[in-house]
């Protein structure tokens, strides 16, 4: 969702320098998630975390969009309180007030959630399609679960942990039953039919969150093979994701004008698997189980060869989250200027996983949280 800030004024008091007065600028950009530019405007930048003092919320959304910063600062105060809703925040230091103004609904939508869901007994009998089955060992899975959930709250998530279900051994790969855009949710119908239990485990959460829209048979849809790059929805054509999911997916999506790309897969579970994005223009992939040719607008970053599962990462807030493992593939992004934070998740890989799966992110406001 793109949003619109307004900067009105910097009222300065005397004997309050320029460089006083730039630096409390940089920062409250910075709490935003915005640094200015050489010509006086702003433009996105990664996530490091917002300065508390200056917002009251650690999770604010990161904007998507600035306008027209420098002209709007010298409009009549009272015309951008009216075009901004009614919403004023004000950010203070001894000597400098300064008046930022947005849309009152873009400060409805500001908290990061991570839904997640606790490990089955019985996930030593999870579904395997690729690899072959290794011991999982229980305790150490709970152990990194929980050291998972902690990755996500130290990155600025809200962790709502939903409970796990005995009966459905692969339940803490919650992504699979959901795909939570800003708009909708689309509840899916998973390909492997002893997975479709976990779906009413989760769609009550999601309902909490967003309107949703649901997957039928024939059609089926797992939501680790949908990558999200802006509006366009790439989507694995894998075993657990089929052509009538696909074309489902496309015609719930067509109102919000989202883009559905199938891309065939071929020896691997989900197009996730090995295919996530870095940023919204780079996007790490192992390419020995897709044809590349539909990511020709993005820069693609290849894992080595001997860390083919190294692919799957999850972006918050734009840390780039991976297994502690992958040390050559963190090696590589860190050279490249990302932010990487590891979690050693060794247990999830046995189960065919990877960090992904085990989240569903969001933003929600905080009626909604109640």
């Amino acid at each position: 969702m793109d949003i619109g800030l307004w900067i009105y004024s910097a009222r300065r008091v005397p004997n309050v320098s320029e460089a006083s007065l730039k630096s409390l600028l940089s920062n409250i950009m910075d709490a935003l998630c915005y640094t200015t530019t050489p010509s006086g405007g702003s433009r996105p930048r990664p996530r490091s975390g917002p300065d508390s003092r200056l917002v009251g919320n650690p999770s604010l959304r990161p904007l998507t969009s600035v306008l027209n910063v420098n002209a709007e600062r010298h409009r009549d105060e009272d015309h951008l309180q009216h075009r901004a809703g009614n919403r004023r925040v004000m950010f203070e230091n001894p000597n400098i007030i300064v008046s930022v103004y947005a849309p009152l609904e873009n400060f409805l939508l500001q908290m990061l959630i991570a839904l997640t869901r606790g490990v089955s007994l019985r996930i030593a009998e999870c579904e395997l399609t690729f690899i072959d089955r290794q011991c999982i060992d229980y305790p150490r899975a709970v152990q990194q679960h929980s050291q998972y959930r902690q990755l996500l709250r130290n990155l600025g998530a809200t962790v709502v942990e939903l409970p796990s279900d005995d009966q459905c051994p692969d339940c803490c790969f919650l992504e699979d039953t959901a795909l939570v855009l800003d708009e909708v949710a689309v509840i899916t119908r998973p390909g492997s039919e002893t997975r479709r239990r976990e779906v009413d485990g989760v769609a009550p959460t999601i309902m909490k969150y967003r309107n949703v829209v649901r997957i039928d048979a024939p059609g089926t849809l797992e939501a680790g093979d949908v990558l999200r790059l802006g509006r366009n929805l790439f989507v694995g054509l894998s075993t657990r994701t089929n052509q009538q999911g696909i074309a489902m997916l496309r015609k719930a999506l067509q109102a919000y004008g989202y883009e559905v790309v199938a891309i065939p897969m071929k020896g691997v579970l989900h197009l996730k698997s090995v295919c996530t994005a870095l940023d919204d223009h780079t996007v790490l992939v192992n390419p020995r189980h897709f044809d590349t040719a539909e990511f020709s607008e993005y820069r693609l970053v290849a894992v080595p060869a001997d860390e083919s599962m190294a692919a799957n990462v999850l972006r918050i807030n734009g840390t780039v989250c991976m297994h502690a493992g992958f040390h050559q593939t963190a090696d590589l992004l860190r050279t490249q200027g990302f932010d990487i934070r590891t979690v050693d998740i060794s247990e999830f890989l046995k189960a065919e996983a990877g960090l992904t799966c085990m989240s569903i992110t969001l933003y929600a406001s905080h009626a909604q949280m109640t």
